[in-house]
């Protein structure tokens, strides 16, 4: 009986104090049963509403329309006993959330508290990482994957591989962005059926794509200050990259003009929204990236910033000590940053050493708004 009371004091102490809430404990695993429990809540709610006529979308699978949300099935009425096979929600009236508190609208970070996650910093190639991968069959596996141009998410997948009787059954949440913003929300229990070796190979490869270093997206509650290793333009570095590594990139371009300087040549190449110039010897041999100017979201620019970005979010990449004027370091010798207004935008301004010279990255806004990256010697 002592016993007994001594935990209830204890338990009561702990909640005074403030235990954390569950939205703040990490998030478990997804479950196949959870994707189904949610469908079946949408299937509750559309039965009360007005029937709709069941449509075809582009593969030829049917569904029914209620507005913010899809319902997939291969009835020709939906009834109590309908199988749904997949949920979509999108924008269109009211905005509603799945399971996991995420709906059109939400933003990455939140989509990525939702999940478990173990690669803060999206650790992978320019094109994919994976964010968490847990289990090994033939139990149940979880894993958790993005799509992306470099720090620009298109598309997040988060998959179970549950085991049956008759296979691997992988139920997958499939989340489509843009500008790192939720669009729509597919949500399909049982999306398919697949054996075990096909399960082993499709977890191999996500676990081989964990342990990729190749890209990683900028993440710092305390930024430093612009170095060399930010100097990049996706996958272009630009202090060591030359043509081929551009034209690998960015295909061929539009223009190609040789000028001569001095020398050497100038060689001038642009693509859509891209320009680059490159120093090359007096036999046009050993060419140097000496200009990088981005005015789309063709390409991303050092530490992930795109054309479009909205000024505070870009200035929270960067040290700042001030407000205006300069930002960081003494405005004269690298590193620094500086900052000006310009009328209805501004012309920031930062510095950083390689080696015996220094790198300008300068970035033009209008109204808020990120409209064009130079990089610069």
């Amino acid at each position: 009986m002592m016993k007994h009371m001594i935990a209830l004091i204890l338990a009561a102490a702990l909640l005074l104090c403030g235990l954390p809430s569950l939205a703040e404990s990490a998030p478990e695993n997804m479950t196949e049963q959870e994707l189904r429990a949610f469908c079946t809540g949408l299937l509750t709610e559309a039965l009360e509403m007005e029937p709709v006529t069941p449509q075809t979308d582009e593969e030829g699978a049917r569904y029914f329309d209620y507005g913010d949300f899809w319902l997939y099935c291969a009835d020709d009425q939906l009834t109590a006993d309908s199988a749904v096979t997949a949920a979509r929600l999108a924008l269109g009236g009211e905005i509603r959330s799945d399971m996991r508190g995420i709906g059109p609208a939400s933003s990455l970070n939140a989509l990525l508290a939702a999940y478990p996650l173990e690669n803060e910093e999206l650790r992978g190639t320019y094109e994919e990482a994976v964010l968490y991968l847990a289990g090994a069959l033939p139990e149940t596996v979880n894993a958790g994957y993005v799509l992306r141009t470099g720090s620009r998410v298109l598309l997040a997948v988060h998959a179970v591989y549950t085991p049956g009787a008759e296979g691997i059954s992988v139920s997958e949440v499939t989340y489509a962005l843009n500008r790192n913003a939720v669009d729509t929300v597919l949500i399909a229990p049982g999306a398919r059926t697949v054996s075990a070796q096909e399960a082993e190979r499709e977890i191999a490869r996500l676990a081989a794509l964990l342990q990729q270093g190749d890209y990683a997206i900028y993440v710092s509650e305390d930024p430093e200050a612009l170095a060399r290793e930010d100097l990049a333009f996706g996958p272009i570095d630009f202090v060591s990259d030359g043509a081929e590594q551009l034209f690998a990139a960015l295909g061929q371009p539009e223009g190609d003009t040789w000028a001569e300087d001095g020398d050497g040549y100038l060689r001038i190449l642009q693509w859509h929204g891209v320009e680059a110039i490159m120093m090359y010897d007096s036999s046009r041999q050993n060419g140097s990236l000496q200009l990088m100017r981005v005015t789309s979201q063709t390409l991303e620019g050092p530490r992930g910033l795109r054309v479009e970005d909205p000024l505070d979010g870009v200035l929270s990449r960067f040290p700042r000590e001030n407000e205006r004027g300069i930002l960081y370091g003494d405005g004269r010798e690298a590193p620094y940053g500086t900052y000006e207004e310009t009328g209805s935008g501004a012309y920031v301004v930062y510095a950083a050493p390689v080696e015996e010279k220094t790198v300008l990255l300068t970035l033009l806004f209008q109204h808020d708004e990120l409209v064009e990256i130079t990089c610069t010697y």
